[in-house]
């Protein structure tokens, strides 16, 4: 039983390394500290889905004008307001690949807590090795995500790259071993 509950603990704090690290320990790129794209992410993220300039084009083709701009954009443009430079690489309402990489582990992370949980209270030896099983597949499939199904950011030097990107890959490995170690070690029980 003790072995069991040590385990599952550390099946459920993997879970959370996979919802948490790449978001506080190794942060994918909009939560980078110094980079302006998280500011503007985080305002895209408030902002509506249509912005100015996903409706200039339509409110074109309709003979209509989009609303002029605040008075204070308009001054020291002598009336004319140029469109700002964009915060990021990325398009209005439009994430980086390492965002949708981060949002996939953490449902990722869940199944692993929710199958960690399933460990400490299972008392069939079956369903255990059934649940580690599933464990290692989550394994392969939280490595797959943030490698070659969603991936990262393309930049060498982004931070995804060079922390998110090894540390969820040492996560996985983790868990693999962990989770098969469990399955071949799990064969002696009862």
């Amino acid at each position: 039983m003790r072995k069991r509950l040590f385990s599952a603990l550390f099946i459920i704090l993997i879970g959370l390394g996979y919802i948490l690290i790449p978001r506080f320990v190794f942060p994918i790129c909009e939560f980078a500290s110094g980079d302006s794209s998280s500011e503007a992410s985080s305002s895209m993220d408030a902002a509506p889905s249509m912005g100015m300039a996903d409706s200039a084009p339509s409110m074109r083709a309709h003979g209509s004008h989009p609303a002029p701009p605040p008075q204070d954009s308009m001054q020291g443009h002598g009336g004319h307001a140029a469109a700002p430079p964009p915060a990021s690489n990325h398009a209005v309402g439009e994430h980086m690949a390492c965002w949708y990489s981060w949002r996939a582990e953490i449902g990722n992370g869940l199944a692993v807590i929710l199958g960690g949980l399933i460990l400490l209270f299972s008392g069939s030896a079956g369903a255990r090795r059934a649940i580690r099983l599933m464990l290692s597949g989550l394994a392969v499939i939280g490595t797959l995500y943030i490698t070659v199904l969603i991936g990262v950011c393309p930049g060498a030097s982004m931070p995804c790259r060079t922390g998110t990107l090894p540390a969820m890959i040492i996560l996985g490995g983790i868990l693999l071993i962990a989770s098969l170690g469990g399955l071949i070690l799990g064969k002696k029980e009862p």
